[in-house]
This record gives C-alpha cells, sequence and structure tokens, in this order.
C-alpha cells in the first residue's frame, strides 16, 4: 500500500523489510502492533532464539539463555530527526546493554545513525549479532560500554579464558541468523535507495 505521508511509508517499508527478513529465518521471528487500524505498525516486539549469556555465577561463569526479547519503537519523527528507540526486554549479560540497575535493558547504538541509513532489517540483524556476541565493544574508549561491569568480566576472564572474543571470531553462537533463499539473496543484492539526504545504503548481504 503507497501512503502519501512520507513517515507511513517509511513504516511500511520497514514492515516490509523485517518481515521478508524473519521469513528467511529460522532463529528470529517478530510481532507488531499497527499505529492505529490500517496503518503499519510502528512498534516491534522480536524474538532470537540464540544461545548467548545471561548473567553470571559466583565464580565467574557464564549462565546461558536462548530466548531474547528487543522492543524496538519507531518515534514519529522517524528516521528525519529520532532514531528507533530499542529496548532489551529480557535478561542478558553484555557491555553494549545495561545489565541491571535503572536503566536495565537500554542498548547502547547509534541511534542518529541508524535511524537515518539503516532500515528495520538491518537493525534487527545487528541485535541478533551483538546477542551472539558477534558484536561487542568492551574497551574502556569511546564509545564507552554502557555496562562497565560486563566489560571488565569480558577483558579479565572471558577473553583470557576463550570464551569469546569478537577479533578471533569466536562467539558465544556462531550460527548464521538467516538461512535465505537464492531468490531472496539476489533480490537484496540490490542496492536500496532511502530518501534521506539522497543517502544510498549496500545491500546487508553479498
Amino acid at each position: 500500500m503507497k501512503y502519501q505521508d512520507p513517515w507511513l511509508s517509511r513504516l511500511q517499508m520497514e514492515h516490509d523489510a523485517i518481515k521478508e527478513y524473519c521469513e528467511n529465518s529460522d532463529l528470529v521471528n517478530f510481532s507488531a502492533s499497527l499505529l492505529r487500524e490500517g496503518l503499519p505498525p510502528d512498534r516491534y516486539l522480536v524474538h532470537y532464539n540464540i544461545k548467548s549469556i545471561t548473567s553470571i555465577d559466583s565464580d565467574q561463569r557464564p549462565i546461558y539463555g536462548y530466548d531474547h526479547y528487543v522492543s524496538i519503537d519507531l518515534p514519529h519523527d522517524y528516521p528525519m530527526v529520532s532514531g528507533p528507540i530499542c529496548k532489551m526486554n529480557s535478561q542478558i549479560w553484555h557491555p553494549n546493554i545495561r545489565h541491571d540497575g535503572q536503566f536495565k535493558g537500554r542498548i547502547c547504538i547509534n541511534s542518529n545513525a541508524l535511524g537515518s541509513w539503516f532500515t528495520l532489517d538491518m537493525l534487527v540483524h545487528h541485535l541478533g549479532e551483538m546477542i551472539q556476541y558477534k558484536n561487542y565493544h568492551a574497551e574502556p574508549i569511546q564509545p564507552y560500554p554502557e555496562d562497565p561491569k560486563v566489560a571488565n568480566w569480558i577483558k579479565q576472564y572471558a577473553e583470557p579464558s576463550g570464551l569469546l572474543n569478537k577479533n578471533q571470531s569466536k562467539a558465544i553462537d556462531d550460527r548464521p541468523l538467516q538461512k535465505p533463499s537464492q531468490e531472496w539473496l539476489s533480490k537484496r543484492q540490490k542496492t536500496i535507495s532511502i530518501k534521506r539526504r539522497n543517502l544510498n545504503r549496500k545491500p546487508l548481504y553479498k
């Protein structure tokens, strides 16, 4: 469906993108909340069925979980002014996601960049790789880790023990997030043009 409102058009494009993404994944699915009847969704709950660390025990050893939920809201000034609002709705132990406290679940991402040229399927993929520990930032340098306690555990325990290391491509869950068909891959080869400062993004898969 085509809309005259650019924001509604963008919401529809995002919904089509995440739906297509999840149709080609055995590990990721979603539910969506409609803006209102007859309009595309502006809120999503994404479920990742992947292995990740949810906490650690008294001996610093990781405790694992396999069901992870992220809420994603697309505000009314998205993507022109605001990026997507993302929050972890399940327990996780990751240096770029707040583990506890007042801001529990807050995910550290570059919201401005994501809002301007990323699409929702790319964000879902990025968050999934964070949960898998294919992607994390634990160094005490900018952009600083969201959770310094977890970052310190990674640098002092997890990496030295060989549990994980992104520089060596050692993740907690190294499975591909998708098993796409060749037809879908061919479609994704095409550059998707986003009418936002005339920016073009490259396809997610090569």
